[in-house]
């Protein structure tokens, strides 16, 4: 997966992220309870169905009531696991 743009809508807990992959495609990434999660959604059905749509990653942190991830920290992951992050 190729994410193109991620903004941070919630800085709190949970941190939240909306994003599109290279192809347009919506993504939706939350961190709560500890788990981060990282679901896409269709492009017809914009940001919402990224919201409710299929978790395609997602991993436990550390601390399992954290729900705090800075951007650097989550791209950080994201390439990890084997995502690649273009934001230029």
């Amino acid at each position: 997966m190729r994410l193109v743009k991620l903004v941070n809508t919630c800085t709190a807990c949970p941190s939240q992220w909306e994003g599109k992959l290279d192809d347009g495609t919506p993504v939706y990434i939350r961190k709560r309870w500890g788990w981060c999660s990282v679901c896409v959604g269709t492009k017809e059905g914009g940001m919402d169905s990224a919201v409710m749509g299929n978790e395609v990653l997602g991993w436990n942190g550390d601390d399992a009531m954290d729900g705090f991830l800075s951007d650097e920290e989550l791209i950080a992951e994201l390439i990890l696991r084997d995502w690649e992050v273009d934001l230029s």
